[in-house]
């Protein structure tokens, strides 16, 4: 099943919908309770974290109630390595007590 499979790549040329099914797949996954963690190199998954998003009229009333769920159940962490005013990503190589570990 698709779930159980924690990487996903969606390639495919401009304009061919691999943002809109990443959306898609994303959230029926947030909505399920289960968690994800969005590497998007170019920034298009990162309407999540603009507060406007959440806010603006939607076409459908009937997805109110789907969007406030969908809010309610995430956390949203946007990391901007590289760019002078974004948050930095720190990875340490080696992890904090490596010293502390037996020799074998």
């Amino acid at each position: 099943m698709f779930w159980s499979t924690p990487p996903a790549a969606f390639p495919g040329g401009t304009g061919s919908g691999k943002t809109t099914l990443a959306f898609n797949l994303i959230e029926q996954r947030l909505l399920r309770g289960l968690p994800a963690v969005l590497v998007d190199r170019k920034g298009d998954l990162c309407g999540y974290a603009d507060p406007a998003a959440w806010t603006r009229p939607l076409s459908d009333p009937s997805e109110l109630e789907r969007r406030q769920h969908l809010k309610d159940r995430i956390d949203v962490h946007v990391f901007t390595p590289g760019h002078p005013d974004g948050r930095p990503l720190n990875i340490p190589v080696v992890p904090d007590g490596v010293k502390d570990l037996p020799d074998f």
